[in-house]
């Protein structure tokens, strides 16, 4: 819906914002953000921007919208890091699935006129959106968020924008101007740099291993 309402490089920058709402609902749950981390969020922001944006950024209805479901992805990646250790990852993700399918079953037959004519006729998307945006990666990604944390989760999501680009770029011969290009390696720089290893922790395992 807020799709709808706005445009769609508006509408990439604001709903991968969640590399900027995790951390800072992180803080109001008593999470550590370093300073470093920090530094990587405010890179892959403006790496963001310049992947995505071409007009002036003003928050209209359906740019609220995108926002919104910025804030329930963020809270998404929250609540999975605090039960993927706690369950099964697979439960967990077919139970989110399930529940997810049931409420936009809902939502479609409440606000829209689905016909079995429209689905088959877009049965190959539909089949490769269930199966493999949802069912695959969904629960490769509670699978994952065992052993990385939340802030980083949700930088590497963002990467949804660079691959969106380069293969709009690789396969629908899109023009990539140098602008999205410095977007992308931006990014890419963040993500790769709030991977690293902080000096004192690896500092200290090599002295576990030379005692």
């Amino acid at each position: 819906m807020g799709i709808a309402f706005t445009t769609a490089g508006k509408a990439g920058f604001v709903s991968v914002l969640y590399i900027v709402v995790v951390p800072v609902i992180g803080l109001f749950l008593g999470r550590h953000i370093p300073a470093r981390t920090w530094g990587c969020i405010a890179l892959a922001t403006v790496g963001l921007y310049f992947l995505c944006m071409s007009e002036k950024l003003t928050l209209g209805f359906g740019d609220t919208l995108m926002l919104l479901s910025t804030v329930s992805t963020a809270v998404n990646i929250l609540a999975t890091d605090y039960y993927s250790t706690r369950v099964d990852c697979v439960k967990l993700s077919c139970l989110q699935l399930v529940i997810c399918g049931a409420m936009s079953l809902a939502t479609a037959l409440l606000f829209e006129k689905p016909t079995m004519q429209a689905v088959l006729e877009a049965a190959g998307p539909i089949l490769y959106t269930g199966v493999f945006s949802c069912g695959v990666a969904f629960t490769l990604k509670i699978s994952a968020q065992k052993s990385v944390k939340p802030v980083a989760t949700s930088l590497i999501l963002s990467l949804q924008s660079v691959f969106a680009v380069l293969a709009g770029w690789l396969f629908l011969r899109e023009t990539l101007v140098v602008r999205e290009a410095a977007g992308c390696a931006l990014m890419f720089v963040a993500i790769v740099l709030a991977q690293l290893p902080a000096r004192k922790k690896t500092a200290s395992r090599k002295a576990e291993k030379v005692s």
